[in-house]
Formats: C-alpha cells, structure tokens, sequence
C-alpha cells in the first residue's frame, strides 16, 4: 500500500528469502554457512499520533545456515524500537522468529516525520553472517497541514500547521497557467500562510486544474483543490454531480486511494471513472522493490501505455524473463513506485491508469496476474458510456450502449456443446492488456484477465461472436455484448496507435473481428473500413493465407497447385518460408529445398492456427461483413481446412480447439 492502515507495520523489502536460502544450502547451492536475517533491506516502520505504539509489530526471521550451533544477538542504537527476544542460540539449520516493536513510552515524545535507527545482527560465535539493517519510522501527525476555503477576495488558500511538529509544505500545480505564491515553505506548530494562486501566461485557464498542497513531513493532510477560470476569473471549480463522491475505488483486487473524495461511477462494462484531476495517495497491491537485493520491482502501473514505447514497459521488471533487454523495464514508467500520502500521484484529466498485480515467479508468461483500468475524465460521462480506450492520451467519450445495433444480432438455433453465457461472460469481464508487439505481448496478458496465446484468444472470439448470434433474448445477450465491444474499441485503439499483429504462427490471431464487430454493431465507419485501410501484414490471419499465384518449386509449389488457398506461418512477411506440406511429418515435395525453420512452421498449421477461426469467419458471414474483412483467400483456405482435414480423417483439436463452432458452422456455413 501507500498509505498504510493505522496499526500497521510496512516493509519496503516484502519478500522472504530466508528458505530459498535454506533451500540452497540443503542442495549444496551458494547460499553458505552463517547467520542469515530475512527480509533483506531497510525496513519502513509507519505509526500514527493517537494510536497505540504496542500494536506496531513485524518479524524478522533468523536462520542458521550451517551444522554447528550459533550464538546470535541484535542491538539498536536508538531507544523507539524493542527486539524481543534480542539474543540466543540457534541449532545447525534451525530458524528463529524476532519480533520488532515500538517503545510505548519513546515513541510517544517523537514528532511527526522521519526518524532512523540501525539494527546489529550478530553471529557471537564466529562473525559469519553478520549484518546490519535500516529502520526508518515515519511517524503521522493525528493533525497535520490544514487547508481552507477558497478565499474569493484574496485568490487563495490559507494553509496552517494544525500539528505539534514543524512541518515542511509544497504547493504542486498541473498546469502553466497557474502559479502558487508562495509555493513552499516551513510552518511551526499553529502558524498560517496565505497561499496567493496567480493566473499567469497569454493563454486563458482551460478545464479543471488540481492544486496540490502538499505536507512533505509526514503527508497528514495533503489536499488536492481544484480550480478553473469561469468568466475569465479564477476560482475553485464546483464538485460535479456524479453518482458518487468516493475516498477509495476497488476493481479485481487493486484498491486506489485518494487524498480527497472525488466524483466517480462506472462505465457500461463496469470499469471506473472519476472526474479529475485526483491525487492517488494509495495503490493496493503496492509497487515496491522486492527480493534478496530489492533486484525487482511488481504490481506496477502505467499511465495512457501506447505500443508506441515497444517492449518498454513499467508493470514488472522481471517481465520477458530471459528474453529482456536493457529496455525492457523502466522504473520511470511505473507511476506506482513511490505512491504515497507524502508523494501522492496527480492525474488530471484524459488520463487511464493500468495498475496491475504481478504473478510471484519472475520471468513468467504471462508476467502479470492481474490488470484493472481507472479512467481519469474532464467530466461525468453519460451513464451508459463505453470506456474510452486505455491507450493514448484521447478519452472522448465516442460511443454509448445506447448507440448499439442489437437489431443485427440473429437468433439461430443453437447446436449441441453450446456454453453458457456465464461461461462467455466471464472471459470478457476483464480487460485485455495487448499494447506490447509481436510475441512478447504474451508476457503481459494478465492470466486472470485473458488468454496469453493468440490461439485461445481467438478460442474466446470465436465463442462470444457465435454466442451473440443464437437464439435467446437480446436482454440476455447484454452484457456478454458490451464487454466483447469493449475489447474491439480497445483493439482500435490500439491499431491507430501503431500496434500491428502480423503473421506469426498462433501468437497473434484473434485481433481483427472484434474491431470489426464492434464497428458493426456501434455503426462506426471507421473501424468497419480497417479491413481496406490496412493489409495481410497488419492482421495474423489475412498475413497466413493467400492464393498461389505461381509455381515455386524450390519451395514444393507446383503448377497444379496455382490458384490454391493457402496458408504459411508468415506468408505476408516471409514468404520464403511457405510450405505446401499439410504435416511436418510429411516428406518434401521433389525438388523443395529442406529449411528446419519451414519444417517447424508447418506444424502450426494444424496445431494452432485455423483450427481457432471457425466461429470468428462463420460470424462474419451471418452478419455479411465478408466484404467488409477483405481478404477472400482466408475464407477460401477454412472451406479447404474442412475438406483437407476430413480427408485425411483428423477430427480431433487440429480440427477444431473448441466443438462448439465447428458444429456450428457445418449447420450453418451453406446458408451464407
């Protein structure tokens, strides 16, 4: 967390690598002989003026990481802090728990702000393993920094030390228009400063500008004003008419936390808004520097992530595992690290926030477990908005569930091996994180949120589009239809900030029809032309299947073959690589040159590919949006990939990953 609940104890080094250690040892690993004391790394202690100091407590563990018996103990160079026990004897591989709280009685003289001391671990016995920690208690005023009512007469705010401390106070301004004076200073206990807010620069004051009083002591009573210029006069900005004035927000797990209550509500697909600009003082999961040598850092959040930034990103610094590179993490990018009631994060308007929560093994794929979305607007939308897309800095509220073509939705018969719609639903509810290019998106697929291979993603789509086509109510079909509208306005979004899924064996496929769809369905023309304005490079499955123009016998293309649908792993970027085989057990064409790396392309053809477009293509069909797609060679190759695979009597996954659409499209595919 940023701000940590009265009562409670933070560490900045969360992780525990006390039994890895051990582990190590017992395996022979590097891990040595000696005293070990986890966690590692300084030690943030936070108590709050008016509660009790007893109530603070954490563990330190102790471990002996060799045979013999060792003799240990702990001292402090400060009187805020007991160790209980503070010395003793630990057995060859034995454990000790050391519990750390404050003094009752010293703690109680100490002002608010920082206050350090040190911890002494020893090994009395033979020095081996002996170590030193930081502990740093930051104690919280119950009063701290006060800020009035706009003065109308004056321009400002006067702001007073209502704390037993000095305190240190910043003003910080989102805008070059507005200037604070004075903008900083010292105030002791019970004094007061006017704050003068001076409209400065040619340019008129535009929209809502959040004017944050900060206490940079403890950060009791940080204040977030807003301000705007109506008439040309400056002035504090009416609080919106929203829904709901709210302290805190939770999606999925991850809580936000702010310095003031803010107007707030939900998109039509459930994902946050508020009416900014805001001061996020708290993210739950917090960002922090974990592990034996705080090497990495999780739970991160990015504001506006644009495919523009590549592989770069700020959520997890083990992302990519061993496939990283020096670009891969960037600390700058991860707008949680730091986040706190001294060092809140200001976010005006135009704005989204992804804040994510990592899964526990570095180098995973995907990295992160979870993801949710806070969208940060200039005002209260229409309550059945559509979110605005989380990348780029554009939050125009452009579409609305009012604006949807439910009239299209056809009520066919349904076939047997039909899910539930709870079942669809569910792969939706959450939003799908696809701003990182080519393969390595996988890494920050959220495993909660969506599929990380471009097979079962294209599972998911072709399960929703044909779900949304069979008969039942229109009303049931609501919100399975809003939440797979939301992911094409995503994709969208995406697309126009230079995100490409090219041909690439199974990893990219699924992209394309969900902005389609939802460009059918909202009437935009914009995302129904992406099929003319962009080609087989851009999209995986138009970029795999094509139609053999000429012989290519080197490659195992004959005469006969000219005019065939066709699919290669990366027909639209490496075309040397296409291969006529329907198996990478069958043996070369005579005269085709053997390649591995076509022999291992070919094996996609079956396992991961066409196998996953059955519904995607049949729905495009029933909504007569063929034309629309434009690419016939891939509708030709799934009438071929029928018959080919019939013939060759292979009716298990390579068919079809899911029964479901197959069924449906052999009832339904002539029709269209």
């Amino acid at each position: 967390m940023c701000r940590v609940p009265l009562h409670v104890l933070t560490f900045l080094a969360l992780a525990s690598p006390l039994l890895a250690a051990l582990q190590e040892h017992r395996t022979g690993g590097p891990a040595g002989e000696g005293l070990r004391a986890a966690p590692r790394g300084d030690l943030a202690v936070e108590w709050t003026v008016g509660t009790k100091p007893k109530e603070v407590r954490t563990i330190l563990t102790l471990g002996n990481m060799g045979a013999e018996p060792i003799d240990w103990e702990i001292s402090t160079d400060t009187d805020w802090l007991k160790i209980e026990p503070s010395s003793g004897t630990l057995q060859g591989g034995g454990r000790r728990r050391v519990d750390l709280t404050l003094d009752p009685f010293r703690t109680l003289s100490l002002l608010p702000g920082e206050h350090d001391a040190t911890i002494r671990i020893e090994n009395r016995t033979d020095g081996r393993g002996d170590s030193e920690r930081r502990v740093v208690l930051l104690v919280r005023g119950d009063k701290g920094l006060s800020v009035g009512p706009f003065d109308e007469d004056r321009k400002g705010y006067c702001l007073t030390n209502e704390g037993r401390g000095a305190i240190g106070w910043r003003a910080r301004i989102q805008s070059d228009h507005v200037a604070a004076d004075p903008s900083e200073g010292e105030l002791g206990p019970g004094e007061s400063v006017f704050v003068s807010l001076v409209s400065e620069g040619s340019d008129p004051l535009e929209g809502r500008v959040g004017v944050l009083f900060l206490n940079e002591t403890d950060g009791t009573g940080s204040t977030l004003r807003i301000v705007s210029a109506a008439g040309g006069e400056l002035g504090e900005a009416p609080v919106p008419e929203a829904p709901a004035l709210e302290t805190s927000i939770e999606r999925f797990g991850i809580t936000w936390t702010f310095s003031d209550p803010v107007p707030t509500g939900r998109f039509v697909n459930g994902d946050p808004w508020v009416v900014g600009p805001v001061a996020i003082v708290e993210i739950d999961p917090r960002s922090v520097p974990i592990g034996r040598d705080h090497g990495r850092t999780m739970n991160g959040s990015m504001v506006n992530p644009s495919p523009q930034r590549g592989m770069t990103q700020g959520y997890d610094s083990a992302t990519y595992g061993k496939y990283a590179g020096d670009d891969a993490y960037d600390p700058r990018l991860n707008v949680a690290l730091g986040c706190s009631g001294r060092s809140p994060l200001v976010l005006g308007a135009n704005t989204s926030l992804v804040s994510t929560i990592s899964n526990p093994k570095p180098g995973m794929r995907p990295q992160l477990k979870t993801a949710a979305i806070l969208t940060v607007l200039s005002e209260v939308p229409p309550p059945d908005a559509f979110r605005p897309p989380y990348t780029g800095s554009d939050k125009t509220i452009r579409h609305r569930a009012a604006d949807l073509q439910r009239e299209r939705l056809t009520q066919l018969p349904t076939v047997p091996g039909t899910p539930s719609f709870s079942e669809v639903e569910a792969m939706f509810e959450r939003p799908w994180i696809d701003h990182v290019p080519l393969w390595y998106g996988r890494y920050i697929h959220p495993s909660e949120n969506m599929p990380d291979y471009g097979r079962e993603i294209t599972d998911q789509v072709s399960t929703a589009s044909l779900m949304l086509l069979i008969n039942v109510p229109n009303e049931e079909k609501e919100t399975l239809l809003v939440r797979f509208v939301q992911v094409g306005i995503d994709l969208f979004a995406l697309l126009r900030e230079g995100e490409r899924w090219p041909p690439s064996a199974g990893h990219l496929n699924g992209r394309k029809w969900p902005i389609l769809f939802a460009g059918l369905m909202l009437g935009d023309e914009d995302m129904k032309a992406i099929g003319r304005e962009y080609g087989p490079e851009d999209f995986s499955e138009d970029g795999q299947t094509f139609l053999v123009d000429a012989p290519r016998p080197e490659l195992g293309y004959t005469r006969e073959m000219v005019g065939l649908p066709e699919w290669s792993a990366a027909h639209a970027t490496r075309p040397e690589l296409d291969d006529p085989r329907w198996d990478a057990k069958e043996s070369f064409p005579p005269g085709a040159t053997q390649v591995p790396l076509r022999t291992q392309n070919v094996k996609y053809r079956l396992c991961c590919s066409a196998n996953a477009w059955w519904g995607e293509l049949l729905a495009a069909y029933i909504l007569g949006a063929k034309d629309l797609w434009n690419h016939e060679p891939l509708f030709l190759y799934q009438d071929r990939f029928l018959q080919e695979n019939l013939a060759r009597r292979i009716t298990d996954y390579r068919l079809s990953w899911r029964p479901f659409y197959l069924a449906m499209w052999r009832r339904y595919r002539d029709a269209y």
